[in-house]
């Protein structure tokens, strides 16, 4: 039987280092998080939800963080654009094939 060769330089602790690498990396919200000064927002997202202006002594079930919904909604659009990419791949690369025959 065939089995793949393993390049020289990669061994089980190249292995382990490499995933500890990525389980570090910084990723999405994370990343924003350090460029984004959320907190900015907090007064504009209030006024525009309306939590400034509502009186909770009425009851009811306290309203989720604006930032945070701020946050949700930008992730949601990011996550959407990148699977608009995904699909496009296969699409893309039958084109560059025909273009190249």
């Amino acid at each position: 039987m065939n089995y793949r060769k393993p390049s020289k330089n990669y061994d089980l602790f190249s292995a382990i280092s490499k995933k500890r690498a990525q389980e570090t990396q910084e990723v999405g919200i994370l990343k924003l998080n350090k460029i984004i000064d959320w907190e900015g927002f907090r007064g504009l997202m209030e006024d525009v939800t309306g939590y400034s202006s509502k009186d909770n002594k009425k009851g009811g079930r306290p309203p989720f963080d604006p930032v945070l919904m701020l946050k949700i909604l930008i992730l949601q659009k990011y996550s959407k654009m990148i699977d608009r990419v995904w699909d496009l791949v296969p699409f893309m690369g039958s084109m560059i094939f025909s273009l190249m025959s």
